[in-house]
């Protein structure tokens, strides 16, 4: 379970009458239906009767074993901090002019569970990928007329190499200057 708004997929079994799902063909058609048109005519086919195209469930991995559960079994506790300072000051220049004015600071952890579980994208050897090394890869390739497409994988967190915390770095730089203006004195 996660409080942080991140949409998941389904955890119930759902079944699609999509066009391009896998379902029976058309045993009689139309004669005068153009050859290129079967497809359609299939999937239309398909739907009319209730033949399933596609069927998709959620299934995830849980516990210090990531054993597969399913998505209603599972449940795991995602931390988000944040923090924050204010500092604000007012400054009588005159008795009808007054300054107002503040400073803040403010940083929102990036998400993560308490038990190690959130994916971390990692390469073919289990290396983190860090999105800066992965598009300048893909420039130096595009410049010399290559292209740069390696293998990307997911771990747990803990399981990649140095066992980092978050799966980014913090931003810590959020200033921001807070001035009310003039207020004259009445």
């Amino acid at each position: 379970m996660r409080d942080d708004q991140v949409v998941a997929g389904l955890p119930e079994l759902v079944y699609q009458l999509t066009k391009g799902g896998t379902h029976m063909a058309s045993t009689w058609r139309p004669s005068d239906l153009p050859s290129n048109r079967n497809g359609l005519w299939d999937t239309a086919y398909g739907q009319t009767l209730g033949i399933l195209g596609t069927s998709a469930q959620l299934f995830v991995r849980g516990g210090s074993d990531f054993h597969l559960t399913g998505a209603k079994e599972f449940s795991d506790t995602s931390i988000i901090d944040s923090y924050s300072l204010y500092y604000s000051d007012s400054w009588k220049i005159r008795p009808s002019l007054t300054i107002n004015y503040g400073l803040e600071w403010g940083t929102q952890m990036p998400p993560y569970e308490v038990n190690g579980v959130q994916d971390f994208a990692v390469d073919g050897s289990g290396n983190p990928i860090s999105t800066e090394a992965y598009l300048q890869n893909v420039q130096n390739a595009a410049l010399q007329g290559q292209i740069y497409n390696p293998a990307i994988g997911f771990e747990p967190i803990h399981a990649v190499g140095g066992h980092p915390k978050y799966p980014f770095k913090p931003y810590y730089g959020g200033f921001s200057l807070d001035c009310r203006g003039l207020e004259p004195q009445v």
